[in-house]
């Protein structure tokens, strides 16, 4: 049974109608949220403090009408709530005194692996949540999205951890990844917020050429391309990046293929390690000209950033470089024959599709780009 204690100290002014002003709470264990009510119009101006009884030291203190406070251990405690009217001229003080019965949960999980990763495409936005402590088949999880606008949340759903929302409006929006261990009774939560604001078109598009005169199709030139862009806008940064690692070419032709982009990009943890080129943050970083060391699995990364407004996207490209490593020079004699036919990724392509950009790859290494009608 609570205890409510009304002292009133307001100056008796009849204008001053106290009657509909009390605390509501509510709680979770030891976690208590409280709002004054009555009190909502700016004439009001609130003075907040806990005490645990037997003590003179604030635990909290706080002038917004609603607060939320976590309790570190049971016992009895005093909430003083003041509240001055300069509107009417007039103050009230009151205590709640509660009881907090509920032992303060402390956690018995290792979040420390966990890791939520985010990119976008202008509103088409994916999260990539990993860590070692997913493997444990007492751990479920949970995407949450919360609407600023609205003041909604909605539950998304999620394929092995990679979660995708095409955002259909501009806003402002938070990602919440709920994490729980039903085992051991403990839980976490990480968060990204998003900021839809529409990107302008950005593209990355790539050749490749051969340093050998032969059929080796060993070295990238590539290009990102923003538009509309302003040459003066100081706004936009670029990176580029290259990685290589003997996990991506341990990976089977099936795995390489299947497996997305951003599963590429997490699974492995690249680092320093396996990134042999990197470039940014300049205007440089939007042309990439690079000849691979040695045959392996490449996956090529551009990023935007817009600094002014919080906001980047990503394109992935994936490169299999396949070449004759014996040291003997092809000769080839009249005209170049076509060996191969690649998508706009580097992926092989066996029968092309209408309205389709093909880059066709010839034995003298030379490639050329094809609209097929």
């Amino acid at each position: 049974m609570l205890l409510m204690l009304l002292v009133s100290l307001a100056s008796v002014n009849a204008k001053c109608d106290w009657s509909k002003v009390s605390l509501g709470k509510s709680n979770t264990c030891n976690a208590y949220k409280f709002e004054v009510t009555g009190t909502v119009d700016t004439c009001y101006k609130h003075s907040i403090l806990i005490v645990k009884k037997g003590s003179t030291t604030p635990l909290y203190t706080g002038d917004n009408r609603v607060f939320n406070y976590t309790f570190s251990d049971t016992g009895y405690y005093f909430v003083k709530v003041s509240i001055k009217n300069r509107c009417c001229g007039g103050d009230t003080l009151f205590y709640d005194y509660i009881h907090v019965t509920c032992k303060p949960t402390t956690s018995k999980c290792n979040w420390s692996s966990l890791r939520l990763q985010q990119w976008n495409n202008r509103n088409a936005y994916k999260w990539y949540v990993s860590g070692r402590v997913l493997d444990d088949t007492c751990v479920d999880w949970m995407f949450m999205i919360y609407d600023f606008q609205t003041k909604k949340t909605d539950t998304v759903w999620d394929n092995k951890g990679i979660c995708e929302v095409q955002f259909n409006k501009k806003g402002k929006y938070k990602m919440y990844l709920k994490v729980w261990n039903r085992c051991l009774k403990c839980d976490t939560a990480l968060y990204r917020e998003v900021n839809i604001i529409y990107f302008p078109k950005c593209t990355f598009t790539y050749g490749m050429r051969s340093t050998r005169g032969n059929n080796c199709a060993d070295s990238i030139v590539g290009e990102m391309s923003l538009g509309p862009w302003v040459k003066g806008d100081t706004c936009w940064q670029w990176w580029s990046y290259i990685y290589n690692s003997k996990e991506l070419n341990d990976l089977s032709q099936s795995d390489w293929d299947s497996m997305s982009n951003e599963q590429l990009y997490n699974y492995y943890d690249f680092n320093d390690t396996g990134m042999i080129f990197y470039q940014g943050p300049d205007n440089s970083a939007r042309l990439i000209k690079y000849k691979f060391p040695k045959d392996g699995k490449y996956l090529v990364v551009t990023q935007w950033y817009n600094k002014c407004l919080g906001q980047d996207t990503f394109f992935f490209t994936r490169i299999n470089v396949k070449c004759n490593t014996s040291g003997i020079r092809t000769i080839i004699k009249g005209e170049p024959k076509l060996i191969g036919m690649y998508d706009m990724m580097g992926r092989p392509v066996n029968v092309a599709r209408k309205e389709e950009v093909i880059i066709y790859l010839y034995d003298n290494g030379t490639t050329k780009k094809v609209l097929i009608h």
